[in-house]
């Protein structure tokens, strides 16, 4: 993965596991080809992801579908909560308290 990552994605890789409340999968949107990502968008029902392009995926999401996204600490931006509500997805932004470097 070229673009943004978490600092340790196995720790929250394994937090959500840990809940056994529903399955979840890590996917390197960018190693799929497109009508992968769209067939894999269909089937969410969460998509967790950092702020950047590839959260656009969340118009291709299921109905009712969530979008969680990751702010770093310095930035909280707005467009993809304004594509999740033209997509009529629930949106809910998570900023990082941890200062982040790029």
């Amino acid at each position: 993965n070229t673009g943004r990552v978490f600092a340790d994605e196995a720790a929250l890789t394994k937090i959500l596991k840990e809940g056994n409340a529903m399955t979840s999968e890590v996917v390197d949107l960018g190693s799929l080809p497109f009508d992968r990502q769209i067939a894999l968008m269909r089937r969410t029902n969460i998509l967790i992801g950092a702020h950047g392009a590839g959260l656009m995926h969340v118009l291709f999401l299921a109905e009712e579908a969530v979008l969680l996204e990751i702010h770093p600490s310095y930035r909280l931006d707005r467009h993809f909560r304004l594509a999740a509500r033209m997509a009529g997805k629930i949106y809910l932004p998570l900023r990082s308290t941890q200062p982040v470097t790029c």
